[in-house]
């Protein structure tokens, strides 16, 4: 009789042990969740389960474009910004910016910007031009591997202690680009000296590569430019682009020399 009471006993104080086991794993398991609003302690930060994109400083932020990166050298600048009827920026001139150092260094710190964030810009190897007052250097915009006619931006920095700098620019918007060239270059001057045989032509000097040119961000071709000096009463310096697709004309007009 004993020993079927212990056995009892036994079988009860087990079952009795699963049953507190199993509530404790419950209470374990549930502990994980994240608690709500009504049994969050007070006085104490909730925190959210999902994870929150880590959020950049804005002076952390790299500047979009040539203008962005001028103004953080100088917020205080003014500047004359042109744009197209579709609001796009063409063109932009800047005052003297609070730079100082070396003006290679200055220069190199804006290279370095213009080729590293602007693929279209790219430092033409005989646009630097140091005198004793300043030293300038120009870069071409480009566009399908191209210079674009007359685009660039133009970076100067005085010389001296007060080593201001000024930038301006005269860039274009350039959609698309017809690359075709049907006429080389030497068959391009070609008709170009017939074109202009009521002229006496003293000289006639050519790009080694066309250049974009178009009047419309969508329409653009490829042009070959000629420095074209003809005798007149004096002399006569005439800037011409002939069409590299089929010989045109595209431009005509006369320039200053100093």
């Amino acid at each position: 009789m004993q020993k079927s009471f212990n056995v009892i006993l036994g079988i009860v104080f087990g079952l009795a042990l699963i049953f507190a086991l199993h509530g404790r794993q419950d209470t374990v398991t549930g502990s994980t969740s994240a608690p709500t609003a009504a049994t969050a302690s007070p006085g104490r930060a909730e925190v959210s389960a999902t994870p929150q994109p880590l959020q950049r400083r804005p002076s952390q932020a790299r500047p979009a474009n040539l203008e962005d990166f001028l103004r953080l050298q100088d917020p205080q600048a003014e500047w004359t910004v042109h744009r197209d009827e579709a609001g796009t920026v063409t063109g932009f001139m800047g005052g003297r910016l609070p730079l100082r150092g070396r003006p290679e260094a200055i220069l190199s710190s804006i290279s370095s910007y213009l080729i590293g964030q602007s693929p279209e810009f790219r430092e033409a190897e005989t646009a630097s031009v140091e005198g004793p007052l300043a030293t300038t250097r120009t870069y071409r915009q480009m566009a399908s591997g191209y210079e674009v006619y007359g685009a660039a931006a133009r970076v100067s920095v005085n010389h001296g202690e007060d080593a201001a700098t000024e930038v301006s620019s005269d860039l274009r918007k350039v959609q698309q680009v017809d690359t075709t060239v049907a006429i080389e270059l030497r068959e391009a001057e070609a008709r170009l000296r017939d074109q202009l045989a009521r002229h006496t032509v003293l000289e006639v000097t050519g790009t080694s590569r066309p250049l974009v040119f178009g009047r419309t961000p969508e329409d653009n071709e490829l042009a070959w430019q000629f420095r074209v000096v003809v005798a007149k009463p004096g002399r006569q310096h005439r800037e011409i682009l002939l069409s590299a697709r089929d010989g045109r004309i595209l431009l005509d007009r006369s320039v200053v020399r100093h």
